[in-house]
């Protein structure tokens, strides 16, 4: 009886959400970003671990951060989740991107021999490597390897702005990638109607753009697929594997295959150089495991 009496005044059954974050996977995250900030002083950090195959987060940490038991304690700054709100400059990071986008668009070949001269003139400004050094005849191994600022301009600008930008979008960059996250950048990419050479060269060594964290991890997972480019598929990033409440689940064939074959050969010779010991691996699979 009083269970029909006070039944309409209960709440509905609650529907199950399951995460895709690894509680330990985190734990080591969250350990790694705390020394990583004591060691350097940085004002800012994030870690994020994605699973290439599914695009599952299994590890996402900031600093700063707050402690849910003083929430009250926190400020604006610290509820702020950099990993999907923040842009920066990528930098060196991003020019892997611009060189699997020469491969596959094939205006740039594995065996082409650029002779870097220490410097690189676009539009009356001149652009010089890190150390300002050249490094005479190099090939696009040699050009990532040493991180060739010149290199990575004259590739750049050798494939051209409409290439590059229609590539660099089809990874991801310049949009939200969908997470469950509120408060998530766009990016900021060029219009490649509006782009010099000297805006080319800079996008080439990873300036003159801003991407977040998240998007990062995400062009590198595609990145770290090693198939052939495919223009026309979409995918979702996902911190939720499951949720009962829409009958919804994360789909594991997220991942678009964007990257030409011409990168495995690439990455076969990158391991026979630095890694002559042992047997160089046969399939993109191997090159992922090891």
């Amino acid at each position: 009886i009083f269970g029909s009496v006070l039944s309409k005044y209960l709440p509905d059954k609650g529907k199950s959400v399951t995460l895709t974050i690894d509680a330990s996977i985190q734990f080591i995250a969250e350990r790694a970003l705390d020394k990583a900030m004591e060691d350097t002083g940085a004002k800012h950090a994030s870690v994020i671990v994605m699973d290439p195959k599914t695009g599952e987060i299994l590890a996402m940490a900031n600093r700063p951060t707050y402690d849910p038991n003083h929430y009250s304690q926190g400020s604006e700054e610290d509820f702020k989740n950099i990993a999907v709100t923040n842009l920066y400059e990528p930098g060196s990071t991003f020019k892997p991107i611009i060189a699997s986008a020469a491969l596959a668009s094939g205006k740039w070949k594995l065996d082409q021999v650029y002779n870097d001269k220490g410097s690189f003139a676009a539009n009356g400004h001149v652009m010089q490597n890190w150390n300002g050094e050249g490094y005479g005849p190099v090939r696009l191994i040699d050009i990532l390897k040493f991180s060739i600022n010149t290199g990575m301009a004259e590739i750049g600008t050798t494939t051209g702005a409409d290439i590059l930008s229609k590539y660099v979008r089809n990874y991801g960059f310049g949009s939200k990638t969908g997470i469950e996250l509120p408060g998530e950048g766009d990016g900021i990419l060029y219009n490649p109607d509006d782009m010099s050479k000297l805006d080319v060269a800079t996008m080439s060594i990873g300036q003159g753009i801003a991407v977040t964290p998240l998007q990062m991890v995400r062009g590198d997972c595609r990145r770290s697929k090693l198939r052939e480019i495919d223009l026309g598929i979409s995918e979702e990033k996902s911190l939720c594997r499951q949720a009962q409440i829409k009958s919804r689940q994360v789909y594991a064939g997220w991942l678009r295959q964007c990257v030409h074959r011409a990168c495995v050969r690439a990455l076969i010779a990158y391991w026979r150089d630095k890694r002559p010991d042992r047997q160089p691996p046969r399939r993109a699979d191997d090159v992922l495991c090891r």
